[in-house]
């Protein structure tokens, strides 16, 4: 009943649901998707003997929310990866790291993995940062110039704002915009990176 249900709420019909499932038993998959119109379902299905008669359990995992939350973070990534102009980096309320795009790993010169799911602080130190200070007041920083040490020791310069995420007056996360691609941040970046080497070569 509570399957009939479901199935009627998202408009597929039990029947059609009842033949892909038979369809798949038949050919003796035991792990499979099933998907109709906005549905996914996770599929097993086991045979086991009972009263020397075999018994076929179909176990069924709803994970239509998964799925669908899987697509919509791809789309949302393709698009932050799109632009190409600005370094996006957006946390959860407790700093940790949720997305980035392909131009803040570059400059940082850091993998993606190396960043992700990680708090901030876990990643970048306890250094000065927007990103902190937008979690710590709640309040956007808007077109300032930010000078931060990446992973890797480099000295980074660039030019954004950060923004706080709200939902229902209360804080979800902050998102930052970076600017690198400027002229002038480009110079200021290449004078840093050859200060640091200089510095290492007198050490030396």
């Amino acid at each position: 009943a509570e399957l009939y249900s479901f199935l009627e709420s998202h408009d597929v019909s039990l029947r059609v649901f009842f033949e892909k499932l038979t369809d798949q038993c038949q050919k003796g998959t035991k792990h499979f998707e099933l998907t109709m119109k906005d549905v996914i379902f996770v599929c097993s299905i086991e045979r086991k003997l009972l009263d020397e008669k075999e018994i076929l359990f179909v176990i069924l995992q709803d994970q239509t929310d998964y799925f669908k939350t899987k697509k919509e973070h791809y789309i949302f990534q393709t698009v932050l990866d799109s632009l190409k102009g600005f370094g996006i980096m957006i946390c959860d309320e407790n700093s940790k790291i949720l997305l980035l795009n392909d131009v803040s790993t570059t400059n940082d010169k850091t993998p993606k993995n190396d960043i992700l799911g990680k708090e901030f602080t876990e990643v970048y130190g306890h250094q000065s940062s927007g990103i902190l200070d937008t979690l710590k007041m709640q309040s956007p920083i808007i077109d300032k110039d930010n000078v931060y040490l990446t992973p890797t020791g480099r000295r980074i310069v660039a030019h954004g704002s950060v923004y706080p995420i709200k939902k229902d007056e209360h804080l979800v996360g902050v998102y930052a915009a970076l600017q690198y691609q400027d002229t002038m941040f480009e110079m200021l970046n290449k004078i840093s990176d050859f200060q640091q080497r200089n510095c290492k070569n007198h050490i030396r």
